[in-house]
């Protein structure tokens, strides 16, 4: 019980620092099974069994990611997951109709969400951290639910808002009267406030997090989260001038062809199919940079107990991944999915290392301890909402 965090083989009571990596042990074949066990069952059950199979997902990948030689594990109840999804499903459709309702009705609506939401999130938090073990200590989520508030209600409202506006004010006079520039400053906020708001939800999520009475924290700011948004955009921005800049010899050469196509409505689709299909090809094979990135950067600036994490994802490493899952995928017509699953999730979980001091984590596991009210709590409140 006295080596907790530390290596199997290393001596009780070395006291130099350990650089424990984390290991994957998942199968390709094991996790098939699995997976397509979970369709088949979730697709013969109109969905119902997705909250089984995600248990199931959920206890193969935990019991198969290592620290020290020991596995993680979760305990969530099936039931509690289908009641979140049902939550889950009921806000979401609650919010997508809410540009058909009255504005009386649609402002009641979004105020109920702005004031169970963050209740949910916390709920959900605690619900998820607490099914979650290593060596028989619980996770926790310690988080208050002022600060619930405080970080999920303002990106609810900027996203409600400016849809509430919509429907009390008539679209076409703004624009008559000049103030398109309203219209479009609504539309544009929410997305340059999203790096902040990405900023405090993983705040929140790590900073109220625990593993026994050692307590997660993250010393990312936002202006970190800003800078790898703005860099992700300035690439991308970049790239797709430097394909408009190479399209011109090929549009000045069939110029009067694209001309006669574009007069068209088949031309119109082909052509709007095709810049799609350009963005998201992009999009894509720019994706593995931010994805490299963002890991780095909220794992490079986590630690637990004051002992730091460490991760070295590279561009390189998730792009050979997922270039090689995508043609695979698509050649199996999907069967390939669960294998480019295990890949992936490998990779990514095998670039992060903890570092931490035997002795220190080892009072971490003799300390801990949950109380049975806690318990009993934590069950009586669980919902996931898949986060």
């Amino acid at each position: 019980m006295t080596e907790l965090f530390q290596p199997e083989q290393a001596p009780i009571g070395n006291t130099a620092p350990n650089k424990l990596q984390l290991q994957f042990t998942g199968k390709g074949g094991e996790y098939f099974r699995i997976w397509i066990v979970n369709l088949t069952l979730t697709i013969l059950t109109l969905g119902i069994y997705s909250a089984w199979a995600k248990v199931r997902r959920v206890q193969y990948f935990y019991r198969n990611t290592q620290l020290a030689g020991s596995g993680f594990q979760f305990h969530g109840s099936p039931v509690a997951i289908l009641k979140g999804r049902v939550i889950a499903i009921v806000a979401l459709i609650a919010y997508s109709r809410l540009g058909d309702m009255s504005s009386l009705f649609a402002t009641i609506v979004a105020a109920i969400l702005v004031l169970v939401v963050p209740w949910l999130v916390q709920s959900a938090l605690r619900f998820r951290n607490y099914n979650a073990s290593y060596r028989g200590i619980r996770f926790r989520f310690n988080g208050l639910l002022r600060e619930s508030y405080i970080t999920i209600a303002p990106m609810l409202l900027a996203f409600m808002v400016p849809t509430l506006i919509f429907i009390y004010t008539d679209a076409i006079d703004l624009i008559q009267t000049g103030k398109a520039g309203l219209l479009t400053s609504l539309g544009v906020l929410p997305l340059v406030l999203w790096p902040y708001f990405h900023w405090r939800q993983r705040r929140f999520f790590t900073d109220g997090s625990s593993f026994g009475n050692a307590a997660f924290s993250l010393r990312a700011t936002a202006g970190n989260f800003y800078g790898l948004y703005l860099k992700f955009l300035a690439i991308y921005a970049g790239t797709m001038v430097l394909i408009v800049i190479a399209s011109i010899p090929i549009i000045f050469v069939f110029a009067s062809k694209a001309t006669s196509m574009m007069t068209s409505t088949g031309g119109i689709i082909a052509s709007v199919l095709i810049g799609i299909v350009v963005l998201v090809v992009v999009f894509s094979t720019l994706s593995p940079y931010f994805i490299s990135r963002m890991q780095n950067l909220v794992w490079s600036n986590t630690s637990l107990g004051g002992q730091p994490f460490h991760s070295t994802a590279t561009l390189g490493g998730i792009f050979k991944i997922q270039i090689v899952n995508t043609l695979l995928t698509l050649i199996t017509l999907g069967l390939y999915r669960p294998y480019a699953v295990i890949r992936m999730m490998k990779y990514r979980l095998e670039c992060v290392s903890w570092t931490g001091e035997p002795d220190h984590f080892a009072n971490i596991l003799n300390s801990a301890n949950t109380s049975a009210a806690g318990q009993e709590t934590a069950d009586f409140l669980g919902i996931d909402l898949g986060l």
